[in-house]
């Protein structure tokens, strides 16, 4: 019979549910592989966006901005100030992408960069159709 080889993170799988390693050089590559495979470590980025909204914040806001695209090609975009917390960033995007009709981009800004800012609005499909 021939064996094909299985993906590392399967392998991982069912290496930490049948058989708990116990060669050094074993666990060290499935701790590898898990990284590697495991996505974004959302700890990590939690972190990221922590240090991010503390270096941008003014007096507990943080300015963010969004971009959209709707399903019928009308494209905005637009800035807000939010309290500079990690949970209230996360809500403000959730809403955000919850009341999405296509894609999305979101992103905290600074200070400078909202104060200049103009929002713009844009019709694709009217563009497309003369109208």
């Amino acid at each position: 019979m021939n064996r094909r080889p299985i993906h590392p993170i399967l392998s991982l799988t069912l290496d930490m549910l049948y058989r708990a390693p116990s060669n050094p050089t074993r666990k060290k590559r499935l701790r590898s592989d898990a990284r590697e495979y495991q996505g974004h470590d959302t700890l990590a980025c939690k972190l990221q966006l922590q240090q991010l909204i503390e270096s941008e914040q003014v007096d507990g806001r943080v300015a963010v901005y969004y971009w959209s695209r709707d399903c019928d090609q009308y494209e905005s975009d637009g800035a807000t100030t939010i309290p500079a917390t990690v949970v209230a960033y996360e809500k403000w995007e959730a809403r955000i992408h919850d009341n999405a009709e296509g894609p999305t981009r979101t992103e905290v800004m600074s200070f400078d960069e909202y104060r200049s800012f103009t929002s713009t609005h844009r019709d694709r499909r009217a563009e497309q159709y003369n109208y």
